[in-house]
């Protein structure tokens, strides 16, 4: 019920703190960081990154998000009429490639960074899946203590972290305008700069939070909308008569809005967090029962956005669910993505921009096939996952310059 997350999650979050299973899952790679860390910690570290998250606006990272797109054309070019791969790694190659850029003003493709993607993808392998289970039975693993490969693959993840922070105090005060450079300038209330582990659990959430999460819904969204006629013609019709073979800028970007509301349609039905978990403080009310100090409080944007009292046809892909005319029967609500209150994602305005931008650039530019094993159903790791992968098979190139 709306009414019963907001109290908690907004009006008193601080009777709900972070739950100490998401930090046992998470601490090993992203250590203290604003994500996973509670009260004064958190207090500290929230308004030393905010500067740095001023920088993740649209008008300032499209260039960024846009170039490493680009780059991601160049290299499905080469795949025209050639074999089917897997599109959820294609995916998370151009938003990891995305962060990068705005983290370090610099590309993927060097060697500290293709060992720094690689290394994240067999972290998040390694982590067991979540199941309704072990939230309710709460073994002590729950949701994934972290196995020996997976606290190998996050310790080598911080050292390239480390090493790229260090070559950037090599070259001495820049002009850089990036997060890292923000992160380095940061000082608290005291005066007190970052310290190096500190700097590397902010880089390390920055570079996590910024690629993963948008990977795991556009991969749904361009499965969905690809099997959708409906969505197809929509999209391919926005196309024709906004972009036809012109660049995607800023400016037309903001015009697409069936590519927007795709995009937020896959992020209600397959909400790259499906469980927020916090530990409860103090005893609370909540409706006909007192919650117990102590307690695990689970809000599950999953179940909310499938709920038929705030949803028409819940399980159902809509492309027009969002449209303008539409959204006067969309209680808002019940549309938490990007988590709410205080504790809300700040990348949340770049995933909303990058999102549309890849979705509506692949289908700008390749006729292209989807091939889904016919047992696929969504799994959690840290983000809804396929539980086997969604090929992707480029046919034909529309476009041989962008």
């Amino acid at each position: 019920n709306p009414e019963n997350f907001r109290k908690l999650l907004v009006e008193m979050p601080e009777r709900v703190p972070k739950s100490e299973q998401m930090r046992q899952a998470l601490k090993p790679l992203i250590g203290d960081s604003i994500f996973i860390s509670n009260g004064e910690t958190w207090d500290r570290r929230r308004a030393m990154v905010e500067p740095a998250i001023r920088l993740l606006t649209p008008a300032r990272t499209f260039f960024h998000i846009n170039s490493a797109v680009q780059d991601m054309l160049s290299r499905l070019s080469e795949r025209v009429g050639g074999e089917k791969f897997d599109l959820e790694a294609e995916l998370s190659h151009v938003t990891a490639d995305a962060i990068f850029r705005a983290i370090f003003s610099d590309r993927l493709e060097s060697d500290a960074a293709r060992d720094l993607f690689m290394n994240l993808q067999a972290y998040q392998a390694s982590l067991p899946y979540v199941s309704i289970k072990g939230i309710l039975g709460l073994p002590k693993w729950w949701p994934g203590g972290v196995s020996k490969s997976g606290k190998i693959y996050a310790g080598r993840i911080r050292e390239i972290l480390a090493e790229l922070v260090e070559a950037r105090l090599a070259k001495g005060p820049g002009n850089e305008d990036d997060l890292l450079e923000k992160l380095l300038q940061a000082k608290d209330a005291e005066g007190v700069s970052f310290t190096r582990e500190e700097l590397v659990d902010e880089i390390g959430l920055l570079f996590l939070a910024g690629h993963e999460t948008t990977a795991s819904v556009l991969c749904w969204t361009v499965f969905l909308t690809r099997m959708d006629p409906s969505a197809n013609e929509l999209i391919n019709d926005e196309i024709s008569r906004f972009l036809g073979e012109m660049d995607i800028t800023h400016e037309l970007l903001g015009q697409l809005e069936v590519s927007r509301n795709l995009f937020a349609e896959g992020l209600r039905l397959y909400p790259p967090v499906p469980f927020i978990t916090r530990d409860l403080t103090e005893p609370t009310p909540m409706r006909d029962w007192l919650m117990k100090k102590g307690s695990l409080v689970v809000v599950s944007p999953w179940l909310i956005h499938r709920h038929k009292q705030f949803w028409k046809n819940p399980d159902s892909f809509i492309a027009r669910r969002f449209a303008r005319g539409q959204k006067d029967k969309v209680d808002k609500r019940a549309y938490l993505p990007f988590g709410i209150g205080p504790r809300v994602c700040p990348g949340a305005a770049f995933a909303l921009m990058e999102g549309p931008l890849i979705l509506a650039s692949l289908f700008q530019r390749f006729e292209f096939e989807i091939e889904a094993h016919p047992d696929l159903r969504p799994v959690c790791r840290l983000t809804t996952r396929p539980s086997h992968p969604i090929y992707i098979r480029i046919t034909a190139e529309k476009l041989t310059t962008t």
